[in-house]
């Protein structure tokens, strides 16, 4: 009943909100000039490779002129998925790895070494750089903004370091959101199902001369997902399909602002605010005091970013960049605090000789406050970071429009390791209007975070009977824990065969070394508290390299019929140092050799739409995941010019599956159950 009265009073407020929102918006003088189309709705393959991107070479380039492994999700992918969230949408990327932990968490990764903290992948959002400097990793479940403001997502896997830093080792994901001058008029949307128990969101986009402006307002309610098999609580009951307490809500409010001052100077101001928990089940196998436990973690946030550009001529222009990020979160073993400010400057050079350089400068400081709990704890409780970076790079066309050679690196300093240099050499070959031929070496590092020096976990075993106690465990960070790195070699060829097909290939050889190890570094028997100890050491003792290959095709046998399809095979070879006795599991276990999906999507008469995604990951080793096929089905109806309806059948192949394991904070993994759910859109 509780629960009932709770999601009834969500949902009450959440339609109040929208109304309000709806009512602001027809009573502002600002009247919009009218509902902006999607850009990317209607396009033919050829105006598809011509989409201009910005995340291989910071500048604008077309996609098919790219000397890098890319793939661009757009805003016409993203609402013909059916995909609620960020993570999801990124399930159409080649090389990509999206498995759900539980409900709100996920593992996603490029090129393998997938975790909850993955952390050689970077994630942007509109140049705000998303990861923790905590674990590296990526809070997924507080990454959110309103879908339909998204314009494109650009996915580069491969190393992307010498433009965007540290951590960009396999990959670069970069969530761009339109211009608020593409986003006027009112949108309100909502729906439910039977895990969408309830969402609903609202933008109104106005004008003001050469003024733009956009508010937008979202909430959710997600039910929880379903334990898997061999699930126990602490009377050894079998807890198998039953309710696994992994809910989720969220509701986030936010603003952009886009402002064309002159024909030379614009700016742009945008910020986010957000509160919301994420429920979850953890297991304390060395805390018999504790055993499960079910927690509710309670997070809140806001940002605010500026973004100043002033073009002196076409090929000589200057960015400057500032934001400020505020992270709180609240769960079972701490409660954090991170405030971040960020200061990035960009400026394109005009060169003789066909050169395009561009240079660059940033600053990065961070302070967090940490408050532990149970055993957990990182010392010292609080830490100031700063990162002080630059960048060069130099695109010189050898024969215009034909041979392109890029030449550059990043330079940077950092807290933990002093200085670092991440050099990059590209080639990319045009023979024909319609194939590009590219190839690079590049090198990038994983710098320490928090938890690689800081850590400091004291853990109590199960206790021996008689007058042994126990056994203590301790396992720390260290000071003296390297960068990991990697040296990439990459090869790639793009090509458009016909109007109505494209295809694209990217291999890759990837040597690593430095990666990060668990190590015991001394054990015995303590005579004062009568117990066997263990201590544990992150260090540096692990090495080896990876190659595979991606494929990403298009074809449109018709007008009204699009299809897409991607394939990864990734393999290991990845080993321990001889004199290491590493207890972490080995990264190839962690993330499946391939990966296939498959998307169809049909324009039928009436203003119909079916949608048919198919998705398959093969075994994951270490959590014993078998491998499993995914089917998402849609179905939309545009009855009218201003409302949009649509259905979306998830899983429809299995009641449930596991995609990932949760060893990760001693996480409880669940499983993806079939799931449905209903919305209707409103545009004026």
């Amino acid at each position: 009943m509780l629960y009932i009265i709770s999601t009834n009073r969500f949902l009450q407020g959440l339609l109040s909100s929208l109304l309000i929102i709806s009512f602001i918006a027809g009573a502002s003088t600002a009247r919009a000039s009218g509902v902006a189309e999607n850009r990317y709705m209607g396009m033919s393959l050829d105006q598809l490779m011509k989409i201009k991107i910005t995340s291989v070479s910071k500048s604008e380039e077309t996609l098919s002129d790219a000397a890098a492994a890319i793939f661009v999700i757009t805003q016409e992918d993203i609402r013909r998925s059916g995909a609620t969230t960020i993570p999801e949408a990124l399930r159409m990327a080649p090389g990509i790895q999206v498995a759900h932990i539980d409900a709100n968490k996920w593992a996603i990764t490029a090129r393998g070494f997938n975790g909850k903290y993955a952390n050689k992948l970077l994630v942007l959002l509109d140049g705000r750089t998303l990861y923790t400097p905590l674990y590296s990793g990526v809070y997924w479940d507080v990454q959110d903004t309103m879908l339909e403001d998204i314009d494109r997502i650009e996915v580069i896997r491969g190393p992307g370091a010498t433009l965007w830093g540290s951590n960009a080792v396999n990959g670069v994901i970069n969530i761009i959101t339109k211009s608020a001058g593409a986003s006027q008029g009112t949108v309100v949307a909502g729906g439910a199902g039977n895990q969408e128990r309830g969402f609903g969101q609202g933008r109104f986009g106005g004008q003001i001369g050469n003024f733009y402006y956009r508010v937008y307002g979202k909430g959710f309610y997600r039910a929880s997902y379903p334990f898997g098999i061999n699930a126990y609580d602490n009377s050894s009951s079998p807890k198998t399909g039953s309710d696994a307490n992994d809910a989720w809500s969220s509701t986030r409010g936010g603003f952009r602002t886009d402002w064309a001052i002159s024909s030379s100077d614009s700016l742009t101001v945008q910020g986010d605010i957000y509160t919301g928990y994420s429920q979850e089940i953890v297991n304390f196998q060395g805390l018999p005091s504790v055993g499960i436990l079910y927690d509710k973690g309670n997070v809140s946030g806001g940002n605010v970013l500026s973004r100043w550009h002033h073009k002196f001529t076409d090929d000589f222009n200057l960015t400057v960049q500032m934001y400020y990020d505020r992270t709180e979160r609240s769960q079972y073993e701490y409660d954090i605090t991170q405030d971040t400010w960020d200061l990035d400057m960009q400026q394109t050079i005009p060169l003789p000789w066909n050169q395009h350089c561009i240079i660059g400068f940033g600053y990065r400081y961070n302070i967090d406050s940490i408050s532990t709990h149970l055993a957990k704890l990182f010392a010292p409780d609080s830490k100031e970071l700063h990162w002080i970076s630059g960048f060069i790079q130099d695109e010189i066309s050898i024969i215009p429009r034909k041979l392109k050679f890029i030449l550059g690196s990043k330079f940077e300093s950092n807290d933990y390791t002093g200085f670092e240099i991440q050099p990059s050499a590209r080639l990319s070959w045009k023979p024909t209007r319609n194939q590009t031929f590219w190839t690079a070496i590049s090198r990038a590092v994983r710098t320490p975070s928090r938890a690689d020096e800081n850590l400091d976990v004291y853990a109590v075993d199960i206790p021996s009977a008689g007058p042994i106690a126990g056994m203590r465990m301790k396992m720390q960070g260290s000071s003296n824990f390297k960068s990991e790195k990697l040296l990439a070699y990459e090869i790639g060829y793009r090509i458009q065969s016909a109007k109505n097909i494209s295809l694209d290939i990217a291999g890759f050889w990837n040597e690593y070394d430095d990666l990060r190890t668990l190590e015991r570094v001394s054990s015995g028997f303590d005579f004062t508290t009568m117990q066997y100890y263990s201590n544990y050491v992150f260090k540096n003792k692990q090495s080896g390299h990876t190659y595979g290959v991606e494929l990403a095709g298009t074809i449109k046998p018709f007008p009204w019929w699009t299809i897409y399809a991607a394939y990864s095979w990734l393999h290991y070879n990845i080993s321990n140092d001889s004199d290491s006795g590493n207890t972490l599991g080995m990264p190839d276990t962690f993330s499946p050799d391939q990966q296939f999906s498959i998307r169809s999507y049909i324009d039928l008469p009436k203003n119909f739409e079916l949608d048919t995604c198919l998705y398959y990951s093969g075994s994951i080793q270490d959590y014993s995941i078998p491998s499993y096929t995914r089917i998402d089905l849609r179905l939309g109806w545009k009855p009218a010019n201003w409302m949009d309806l649509s259905l979306m059948l998830e899983n429809l192949l299995d009641n449930q599956h596991p995609e990932f394991g949760g060893s990760d904070e001693g996480v409880v993994s669940t499983e993806v159950p079939r799931s449905f759910y209903t919305k209707i859109t409103f545009s004026f």
